[in-house]
């Protein structure tokens, strides 16, 4: 059986590629006169889309492949065999305390030294959906509430929209270490 510390020490490798990839992005907009807030907002929703999420996926994937595989190697029974339940501890616990620590991290950012980098997510958020609009009163609307004092006082990053947020995570989290648990219990390599 895989011990804490190594599941720990994943997360914490899971969470540094994370951090990496977020403090790059916010260094690159903060350091960079040509990235507008609209490609902030823009690449910070590709990295968590279409980078972070099957990172999460394919590191899960091997943590459960080289449990059931090291369980394969010297077994005597089918018990001897990884169980479901062990594949979805070592896969999901490992995902889930690094999204946890990731999204702390980040949280807190946003809501002490990286206030101006909240503001600049909202304008490209909405910048966004202003120009893909295709009705102008709609577009008109955003505009307004862009000047409303409810939208110079809005944060998005409150313990609501964090816990909101990591409640989507969890799903994902549950449903891909459950996916490659059933899948990979059992074998025989």
């Amino acid at each position: 059986m895989i011990s804490f510390n190594k599941i720990f020490k994943n997360s914490l490798i899971l969470t540094a590629i994370t951090l990496v990839l977020f403090f790059g992005l916010y260094f690159y907009f903060s350091t960079n006169g040509n990235v507008s807030v609209k490609d902030y907002y823009t690449y910070s929703f590709m990295i968590c889309c279409f980078i972070l999420l099957p990172v999460y996926a394919i590191y899960c994937f091997f943590m459960i492949f080289n449990l059931s595989k090291k369980k394969a190697i010297n077994y005597q029974t089918r018990e001897d065999l990884m169980s479901f339940k062990e594949g979805f501890k070592v896969g999901f616990y490992t995902i889930f305390f690094a999204g946890a620590m990731s999204l702390i991290v980040i949280f807190l950012f946003f809501n002490t030294a990286g206030e101006w980098a909240q503001d600049s997510l909202k304008q490209g958020l909405l910048d966004t959906f202003t120009d893909n609009m295709a009705d102008p009163k709609i577009a008109k609307d955003i505009e307004l509430y862009r000047n409303s004092d409810g939208y110079k006082n809005l944060n998005l990053f409150t313990i609501k929209n964090f816990f909101g947020l990591f409640s989507m995570f969890l799903s994902f989290y549950i449903a891909i270490s459950a996916l490659f648990s059933q899948f990979l219990k059992k074998r025989v390599f």
